[in-house]
């Protein structure tokens, strides 16, 4: 099953295959420079907000806390359950929800650590339809106005996609295969991989797969992400690196309301075994998400008058 929301995403603790490959962007295109802002909150020191970047518009914050003492947790397992089964009744949760979803639109946030160095963040305007597959990107900034279309089964099941300036005056609309490396420069993950379907999809492959162990800690606790009140489950490993996990930590933010992922983060591992994580790898967000707003072809084609195709 194709991805239709979120996205993008090989993000969460991977088996040896590593096959997780989240919500990847792979378009042309220079990256974007918004902010990313997180405020965690700690219980005795207070609220820390670490700003990445100038600020821009748009941003988002995330604020984070535990669930209240004895306040019940509805993801929480059965006694004697494995510690990833409350994050797999969550995922099942998001399951139910995706089964009633046809499409849905969002201000997607995409965020990765290429050649060892962490990116600014990117910000598109997003549209995806789970049948037949499809995608449409805007970019906000820097660079505005760049757009990427993708429909499984179209268009020779290319990317077709302009850029802006004189490089849009001069090479037109393109179409390029969204698994060359010219559509992978620069980004960690193709275009085909991103949508919340093909994130849930993966994680419930590799939570499944955590359940062959018993080496996780996971927590499930609850945050704010631009006005979304939202479970987090965050599930770590405190060993060594032996290459069963593509991540040492992995954050996964699922709406409240909505019952669907709408970010997920992914640590490196540390130098030293433990429970504190290294750098972010890499990040995918779907904020502002609406579901269900009968999108049409129209919506996945260079020919709306909506967009700023030409030469097609």
């Amino acid at each position: 099953m194709r991805s239709v929301l979120a996205w993008p995403l090989r993000i969460l603790m991977s088996g040896s295959t590593l096959g997780f490959r989240l919500t990847g962007i792979c378009i042309i295109g220079a990256l974007l420079a918004p902010v990313l802002v997180l405020q965690a909150e700690n219980s005795s020191e207070g609220p820390e907000v670490v700003t990445r970047a100038k600020p821009p518009a748009p941003a988002h914050v995330v604020t984070s806390a535990a669930l209240p003492a004895g306040k019940p947790n509805v993801a929480a397992a059965p006694d004697g359950a494995h510690p990833i089964d409350q994050a797999l009744l969550l995922l099942g949760k998001s399951e139910e929800r995706l089964a009633q979803v046809a499409d849905y639109e969002t201000l997607f946030v995409m965020q990765e650590r290429i050649g060892g160095t962490l990116r600014p963040p990117q910000y598109m305007q997003a549209k995806f339809r789970i049948e037949p597959f499809s995608i449409y990107l805007k970019w906000l900034d820097p660079d505005p106005g760049k757009e990427a279309i993708y429909v499984e089964g179209k268009n020779d099941n290319k990317i077709v996609t302009h850029t802006t300036g004189i490089a849009k005056a001069l090479t037109g609309t393109l179409r390029i295969d969204p698994d060359s490396s010219l559509a992978r420069k620069g980004y960690r993950h193709s275009l085909r991989d991103m949508g919340i379907v093909d994130l849930v999809t993966k994680l419930r492959h590799h939570w499944e797969f955590e359940r062959q162990f018993n080496v996780a800690d996971v927590k499930v606790t609850q945050a704010t992400l631009n006005d979304r009140d939202c479970y987090v489950v965050t599930v770590a490993h405190p060993i060594p690196n032996d290459g069963r996990f593509m991540f040492h930590t992995a954050k996964v933010y699922f709406d409240k309301q909505q019952m669907l992922p709408i970010r997920i983060e992914g640590y490196e591992w540390p130098a030293q075994p433990g429970l504190t994580p290294g750098p972010l790898l890499e990040s995918y967000t779907y904020l502002d998400l609406k579901v269900n707003n009968g999108l049409k072809d129209l919506d996945f084609s260079a020919t709306n008058p909506e967009y700023s195709y030409s030469r097609f």
